[in-house]
């Protein structure tokens, strides 16, 4: 019988100093050699293992994780839910702190560590309903992709309960504990990525304002309906007589509000640079891939198995970095 192991290959980097380091330069040598010994401190304060063998119930076989110098772990398994499952533990070992943080967001729970001053945005989230409409999702499941949400969540709760002594500093900082994550918990956090890179409901609310203000044919100039050639286009459907319904959006002050802070942002993926401020002197149209930032990657891992490979995300596949 194959022992149920994550075998770690440990990797050890080393430097070479300057012996003829000038004397104006020792004490920025030992400025560093301090600002090292602290992230060092904090780096342990956080360690948990990642090297030798440990056990995680639930895998088929051994699982190798290998760490390249930057802590990036690659994962090689015989069977592809190992891989998954092994990539939700070496995930909540980096990344448990950022995982409940962004869970706390998505199911209108951020007031539980932020406090008051986080009501709002609380309130948005669950009247948005990220977490409502999980619990729908979770439902509609086909077996196979709700097997592996649940083998990647087996590896994140394994963490959680077979090594608390290794669970993040930020926690204890925060006053908060981690709990089991639940699919429903990991369909929030997806949700909640959509929408924040999604645009679409401002372009409803807009659009909708521009044919009440300009008439149909005038903002149809300004939202023209794109439909892609590679598709076929569905049969056209009409549920009212008339081609529009004014729905007066603009009595509605709740929808104002909410499109305040989102009207004045920068420009996203197309964009022109004017003749007059290019080094050629010539137009130039852009285009960008459109993804939010955050200071810490949202991707995570890289997984192998039976010639499958999951570049991972916090709560399930996408592509790596």
């Amino acid at each position: 019988m194959p022992r149920n192991d994550i075998v770690v290959e440990p990797h050890i980097s080393l430097f070479k100093g300057d012996p003829r380091m000038k004397p104006f330069k020792r004490l920025l040598f030992f400025a560093l050699l301090l600002l090292a010994a602290g992230l060092s401190a904090c780096s342990f304060l956080n360690s948990f293992q990642s090297e030798g063998t440990l056990v995680l119930p639930g895998l088929k076989a051994p699982v190798a994780v290998i760490r390249d110098e930057k802590g990036m772990p690659f994962i090689y398994a015989g069977d592809i839910h190992d891989a998954v499952m092994a990539q939700g533990f070496v995930t909540a070992q980096d990344r448990l702190f950022q995982m409940e943080l962004t869970r706390l967001l998505a199911t209108g729970r951020i007031c539980e560590l932020a406090g008051e001053d986080a009501k709002p945005l609380a309130i948005r989230m669950k009247t948005i309903g990220f977490l409502r409409n999980a619990r729908k999702h979770v439902q509609l499941l086909e077996p196979e992709t709700r097997a592996f949400f649940q083998k990647y969540l087996d590896g994140v709760n394994a963490f959680i309960q077979l090594r608390p002594k290794e669970h993040h500093l930020e926690f204890k900082l925060a006053g908060i504990k981690p709990t089991p994550w639940a699919i429903e918990d990991s369909l929030a956090v997806l949700y909640l990525m959509s929408w924040q890179s999604a645009a679409n409901l401002d372009t409803e609310i807009i659009a909708q304002m521009l044919v009440e203000k300009l008439g149909r044919e005038k903002a149809m100039e300004l939202f023209p309906l794109n439909v892609n050639p590679d598709e076929t286009p569905g049969p056209e459907v009409r549920t009212a007589a008339s081609e529009w319904i004014p729905l007066g959006l603009e009595k509605d002050s709740s929808l104002l509000d909410f499109l305040k802070d989102r009207l004045m942002g920068l420009g996203s993926n197309n964009w022109v640079v004017g003749s007059s401020l290019s080094a050629g002197g010539k137009p130039i149209v852009g285009d960008q891939r459109q993804e939010s930032s955050s200071r810490i990657s949202r991707r995570k891992g890289d997984g192998q198995a039976d010639r499958k490979r999951a570049c991972g995300l916090r709560n399930l596949a996408r592509s790596r970095d």
